[in-house]
């Protein structure tokens, strides 16, 4: 409780107000922004990926480009999020070349799913469900940098 009487004293010499309708106290894990807060852990709302995975397939390429825009908020905690999600953006992006059309207009050109889509489609899905938990930085680990490039592409990792 010493820690809550420092929170607010510093919200009532800052002069801050705080909503009594919009707070929560003593909770052991919170919503925010799409995600659960908890003491030790960072999660996505169950949910919201339940709901995300529960869509069906766009028929459009403006609802293909809703879902990976949609999908995009997820990343940081999706292993392989680019090799797992660039099936769909090449789909995309050669809808729309082929079509010679821009990205604004691209709710008249229709999708098409072969059997291919439909699995780089389903373990999009799959990976944004799977999504892992992300842990709150300890200020007495180590942390240890790893960086990857190609031509490929990069990739920077901290343990």
């Amino acid at each position: 409780m010493t820690k809550l009487g420092q929170f607010f004293d510093l919200i009532e010499r800052h002069g801050l107000k705080i909503s009594v309708t919009k707070s929560q106290l003593l909770y052991r894990e919170v919503l925010w922004c799409g995600k659960l807060l908890g003491e030790y852990r960072v999660r996505h709302d169950p949910e919201r990926l339940a709901a995300l995975s529960s869509l069906p397939a766009p028929s459009n390429a403006a609802g293909l480009q809703r879902r990976l825009c949609v999908a995009n908020w997820l990343r940081e905690s999706v292993i392989d999020y680019s090799r797992v999600a660039e099936p769909l953006y090449e789909k995309l992006n050669t809808m729309l070349e082929s079509s010679g059309q821009k990205k604004r207009v691209a709710v008249g050109i229709a999708v098409t799913w072969s059997q291919n889509d439909m699995e780089a489609y389903n373990t999009f899905l799959r990976s944004l469900v799977q999504s892992a938990q992300l842990q709150h930085p300890s200020s007495e680990a180590t942390v240890c940098l790893f960086t990857d490039a190609s031509d490929a592409g990069w990739a920077v990792v901290v343990t």
